[in-house]
């Protein structure tokens, strides 16, 4: 689906012209940063350090949130 319909992972920013490997590759980046950010909390909670690793999941996700909030008419467009 992505592949064919690169509108979704761009938020509708790009037509589909733009070539299904890039937005396969910004899939992947993000799973990276997902896999990176849990073994950063899970470290963080191993050596006793609960409050930083609330504090590292939060500021993410608020930042997460004000992106999406920026571009939220893009982000609720079903498509053409």
């Amino acid at each position: 689906m992505l592949w064919e319909h690169t509108g979704f992972e761009t938020l509708f920013y790009y037509d589909a012209s733009m070539h299904g490997i890039w937005l396969a590759a910004n899939t992947h980046l993000n799973t990276l940063c997902g896999t990176i950010g849990f073994m950063v909390g899970r470290k963080l909670v191993r050596t006793d350090m609960e409050l930083t690793a609330y504090s590292v999941w939060i500021g993410a996700y608020t930042i997460m949130l004000a992106v999406i909030n920026s571009h939220y008419d893009r982000f609720f467009y079903p498509g053409k």
